[in-house]
C-alpha cells in the first residue's frame, strides 16, 4: 500500500457534525455523548471566515483547568479558530505531516468555502490496519 498515492477524499467522514459556536460547552460535551464523536465543526460566519472546531479534549481542559463545571461557558469561548482544513484531493501522506507538524488529530476537509468532510488519525490508522 502506497501511502502517497491515497488521497483525503479516500479515507474521510463525509457525515461532518457541526454545532452552534453560541452553545454551552456542558450542552456540546452531552452531544459528543449522545452523537459517539469526538468534535464538532463550527462553521464561519461569512465567506470570508474561518472554520472552528471544538474537541472532547477542549471541553475537558477547559473543566479541569477552571476547577468547576460552569454551564455559562460557551463553545466560542474555547474552540480552536482558524482551525486547518485539508483538500481532498491531498495526498494522506501529506495530510498526516500537516497532522504532526501543527499537533492534531483530525482537520476539516474542504473544497473551497464548501465543508466536504472531516479526517482524523482514526481515519488512518483504520486505512492502515484494514489495509494490510
Amino acid at each position: 500500500m502506497d501511502i502517497k498515492s491515497i488521497k483525503v477524499a479516500d479515507l474521510m467522514n463525509r457525515d461532518v457534525k457541526v454545532i452552534d459556536k453560541n452553545m454551552s460547552i456542558i450542552s456540546a460535551a452531552k452531544q459528543m455523548m449522545e452523537k459517539h464523536v469526538s468534535s464538532f465543526i463550527i462553521m464561519p460566519d461569512n465567506p470570508h471566515d474561518a472554520f472552528g472546531i471544538i474537541t472532547r479534549k477542549d471541553v475537558v481542559e477547559s473543566f479541569i483547568n477552571s476547577g468547576i463545571i460552569d454551564t455559562s461557558i460557551l463553545v466560542k469561548a474555547i474552540m480552536s479558530k482558524p482551525c486547518i482544513c485539508v483538500h481532498p484531493e491531498l495526498s494522506l501522506y501529506n495530510c498526516f505531516q500537516m497532522m504532526l507538524m501543527v499537533g492534531v488529530r483530525r482537520m476539516p476537509v474542504t473544497e473551497g468555502s464548501k465543508l466536504v468532510g472531516i479526517i482524523s488519525n482514526t481515519d488512518i490508522l483504520e486505512k492502515i490496519v484494514r489495509g494490510v
